[in-house]
């Protein structure tokens, strides 16, 4: 097999190998394994509007005072 390419002629097996160009190497690579990651964001904390407090009725009243005293 090694004969055949040396045969050949198109391909050189004493050629050196070329540094990639960097600029082609980002455009095909755009991801970095230096590059540091960017913190999510928080998310917003949404504030429900306070309800008033219900107002007991007399019965509940008289109830709660019961169960108080028994």
């Amino acid at each position: 097999m090694i004969e055949g390419y040396k045969n050949e002629g198109k391909f050189v097996l004493t050629a050196k190998v070329t540094q990639p160009d960097e600029d082609e190497f980002k455009d095909k690579f755009p991801w970095t394994l230096d590059r540091v990651p960017e913190k999510p964001k928080e998310p917003e904390i949404i504030k429900r509007p306070e309800t008033p407090k219900r107002v007991k009725s007399e019965r509940e009243i008289a109830d709660e005072k019961f169960k108080a005293q028994h």
